[in-house]
Parts: C-alpha cells; sequence; structure tokens
C-alpha cells in the first residue's frame, strides 16, 4: 500500500479505441498477463481510458466475463498437504525496500520479540545481492527469501509490483498468513493473533483505511454491480488516487492492507479471485489503485465475507508551529489494533519509509520520527501535505524520497497528545537498527559507493 504516491508504471499513448471515440490507452511493456487484454490493437496497446475519463465499455464487460468464468469453474480445488503453519510474509528488494524490511525485521524478532517464522519474497538477482540474503539468514532466527522469479507458475506473469503481495501470500509455504508491507513494523509480539476471535470467525481479517483515501472509480463498483453513492469523488485521468477535503458519509470506507490475516483453506476462493485480479493487467492499470482494494472486492466476487477491525485508525508523527505559527500535526505512520483489542499492534510507515538510512545520518543523530500520536473521530478526514509545505523539521530524513508527504488532521477535533515512553523506546530501536544497517559492507549508509555496496547504489 503505498498512499502518498507511487504509480502502476505505464506508458499512455494516444490510440483510438474500438468505437471511434479518441481516448487514452495504456502500452502493454508489463509484462505477459495471464489473459490479453481483448481489444488491443496493432501497436500493442489497448484502449483503456477516454477522453472522458470513463473506461472502455467493451473491455468492462469482457472482462467481468472473463471474472465470472473464472469465479464459477476455474478456480483449483484446494492443494491439501501444499500449506502448513502459520507464519509472517513479506517482500523486499532493491535498496528501497531492503532497507524498509530490515529495520521491520529487526524490530520484530528483537523489540516485539515475535518468534512467528518469516517468508520474505523478492524479485531476482536485480532486486537483492547474495550478501544481504547471507547476512539475514544468519542474523535472524527462522527467516527465509525466497526468489518469487524461480517459482513456475508465474513464469511470463508480472508480479513485481503491487501484485507481488497476493502472490507472495499465494506461494508462500504457510496455511494462515499474517501479510506484513515491509515498512510495517510491531507494537508487541502477535504470536498469538491467529487465535482472535474475528480470525476465528471469518478465516480473514481486513483492516479499515482513514475515510477520506478513495483508490477506485465509479467503473469499479459498477464491475461489481454496485451503486455509485452521490458523495463519491471520481480520481481524475492519470490521478489514481483522490483525497476528498470531507468523507462522504455515504461512501464506503476503504481497506488498508499494509497487514492483512488469511487462512486459504478456509478462504481459498477468495484468495483465488484476489490472485487473479493482481496478476491481469486490465484490475489493476483500469479499475484500481494499488492491491488493497482487490482484496475487499475479492470476497466480493466470491460471495465470500471477511472480518473488518472495528477500530479505525490512528496517526503516529511530529507535531509543532506552521510557516503562520499555528500548531500542526503531520502524521508519517498510520497505527492500527488489535482484531479484538483498542490496543495499538501495527505501525505501518505509510509516508516515513526509511528508503535509505543515510539520509536520516547527514547532520548528526537523526531527527524524531514520532513525537506525539493523533485520533481523531472515524468520519473525519485527513489532509495529503507536501514536504515543502511544512517545515522539513516535520518530515523524517533529509530528503523527499526518505519522506516527502504526511497526513494533517483538522486540527479542531483532533486530539493530539506526546508518545509515551513504549513508542519512545521503539523509536530508539528504530534508528539502532538503522546504525547497525548503515555500517554493513554491503550498504552503502554512508551515502559513498565503493566495489562492496555497489549492487546497492545501482538498485536503489
Amino acid at each position: 500500500y503505498i498512499p502518498f504516491g507511487g504509480v502502476y508504471a505505464s506508458e499512455l499513448k494516444d490510440v483510438e479505441d474500438n468505437d471511434g471515440v479518441e481516448g487514452v490507452g495504456v502500452g502493454l511493456g508489463m509484462g505477459v498477463p495471464v489473459h490479453n487484454f481483448v481489444a488491443q490493437l496493432d501497436d500493442g496497446t489497448s484502449a483503456i481510458y477516454r477522453k472522458d475519463n470513463t473506461i472502455n465499455p467493451q473491455l468492462l464487460k469482457e472482462w467481468r466475463k472473463k471474472l465470472d468464468v473464472f469465479v464459477s469453474k476455474e478456480i483449483p480445488p484446494y492443494p491439501h498437504g501444499k500449506y502448513s503453519g502459520r507464519g509472517i510474509v513479506m517482500t523486499a528488494g532493491r535498496r528501497s525496500y531492503f532497507t524498509a524490511a530490515f529495520v521491520s525485521l529487526s524490530e520484530i524478532r528483537m523489540f516485539a520479540k515475535c518468534s512467528l517464522p518469516i517468508e520474505v519474497f523478492y524479485g531476482g538477482d536485480e532486486e537483492l545481492p547474495q550478501d544481504a540474503i547471507n547476512y539475514m539468514h544468519d542474523h535472524f532466527d527462522n527467516v527465509r527469501f525466497i526468489d518469487i522469479t524461480k517459482i513456475p507458475a508465474l513464469k511470463n506473469i508480472n508480479v513485481l509490483g503491487y501484485q507481488m503481495k497476493i502472490a507472495a501470500i499465494y506461494y508462500s509455504s504457510f496455511e494462515e498468513v499474517l501479510w506484513m508491507d515491509s515498512d510495517n513494523m510491531l507494537m508487541e509480539s502477535v504470536d498469538d493473533i491467529f487465535e482472535s476471535k474475528l480470525y476465528q470467525e471469518h478465516g480473514a481479517v481486513l483492516w479499515p483505511d482513514v475515510c477520506n483515501m478513495i483508490s477506485i472509480r465509479r467503473e469499479t463498483m459498477q464491475f461489481f454491480s454496485e451503486s455509485v453513492p452521490a458523495g463519491f469523488t471520481q480520481p481524475r485521468l492519470g490521478k489514481r488516487t483522490v483525497w476528498p477535503f470531507k468523507c462522504a458519509k455515504d461512501v464506503r470506507r476503504e481497506v488498508e492492507t499494509g497487514q492483512v490475516l488469511f487462512n486459504k483453506k478456509k478462504q481459498w476462493r477468495a484468495m483465488n479471485a484476489i490472485y487473479f485480479m493482481n496478476v491481469n493487467e486490465f484490475f489493476m492499470k483500469a479499475l484500481f489503485h494499488g492491491d488493497k482494494m482487490t482484496f475487499h472486492y475479492g470476497f466480493i466476487a466470491t460471495g465470500e465475507k471477511y472480518g473488518l477491525v472495528p477500530y479505525h485508525p490512528g496517526s503516529l508523527g511530529v507535531a509543532g508551529k506552521d510557516k503562520q505559527g499555528k500548531n500542526v500535526f503531520c502524521g508519517n505512520t498510520l497505527v492500527h489494533r488489535h482484531p479484538d483489542k483498542n490496543v495499538i499492534t501495527f505501525f505501518h510507515r505509510n509516508a516515513a519509509k526509511i528508503k535509505d538510512v543515510g539520509s536520516y545520518f547527514k547532520h548528526g543523530d537523526p531527527k524524531p520520527v514520532w513525537t506525539h500520536a493523533a485520533r481523531q473521530g472515524s468520519g473525519e478526514s485527513w489532509n495529503l501535505v507536501f514536504r515543502g509545505e511544512l517545515g522539513d523539521e516535520f518530515f523524517a530524513g533529509d530528503d523527499i524520497p526518505t519522506q516527502g508527504e504526511c497526513l494533517r488532521p483538522n486540527m479542531d477535533k483532533v486530539k493530539v497528545v506526546p508518545v509515551g515512553k513504549r513508542i519512545k523506546e521503539m523509536e530508539e530501536a528504530l534508528f539502532s537498527y538503522m546504525r547497525t544497517l548503515r555500517d554493513l559492507p554491503f550498504y552503502p549508509g554512508h551515502q559513498r559507493c565503493n566495489a562492496n555496496n555497489i549492487f546497492f547504489c545501482k538498485h536503489p
């Protein structure tokens, strides 16, 4: 989940679709999909968007038929004996997401004291060097790195974007999975989270997002035979997400998949529908920005139900005065509760991702990442704020790639409090893990390249 940017890479071209209406098409340079696009043109593109910001209706019709056929006839039987046990699954690759994963794995094992086995998927030799993998195997108990490009069933299928999440869940060895984004951390151990009542009842648990983050389109709801609420705001052409200033009461809150609980055996049909939508390019290029709402609609498509955590997210970040001298809070981390208890469990660093630890130490000790916590009513919106609108003291690290955005609440309604002792300890541990990574020979933590760390210099 990348709420503040990130694009499903594609090449936009002016083309003409089958009904003769001039539109905008998307190049198919992302790898071979499971099903080829319909309405494919001679130049290798398919017309998806038209100039009126609508999707080619012929494509919608054809792909709805493909999904219906898959759900009704093509979902394979559950492979008894293939999966076993419970564990955490995440991905890592290149310097940015290896950095995030290194910090998160360190925190999971050393701070939260979580002992669940962990499988980390990466995208081949262009994603991670062997010396980094060897280090992780040597220094972290029960953590296994898996090259997803070596899985025969994924040959010629592009899974090196948002799609990698469901592919990693699908091909992990665990029957019961706690998915965690590589920029997600734990407040406490979750060794017993699979025993939660919500999970035991449904076999799958999703968490709510903030109420005014919209990543789907009118056509997405129509595709799944849902009515479009009057208060729905459509993302603009080329703009895959939108942040309305207010939360519309009639618009469904989206889910946030920085963490997901999934029992493959119990929710096999839903998982396959999610997988189908992620590995077929039409869905990711036309109906969804990112993977998060493919999880929700995978259950809709199969008629299955998941458990939705009843607690809306809060935020951690930095509080201070803005350029006009007004009190302001800049949130960089979504905090989520336990499925059954109003207790903070997950720290999703959705803005302060820690992509390059060297950025934090340019001027000595790093700036605070978490000084305050903020929580407001479930129906209150969060405003997206970019670096430059607020001073650099509100943002982690010393450059935009480290943290370029944050979430600002309605300061008249939000409750902002200083963080407590446990979170301060967690921040100190975070900086300690970053220092360890900074000084490893294969990592350019001092922002200088040499023969030992050249891989991560060339693969940021």
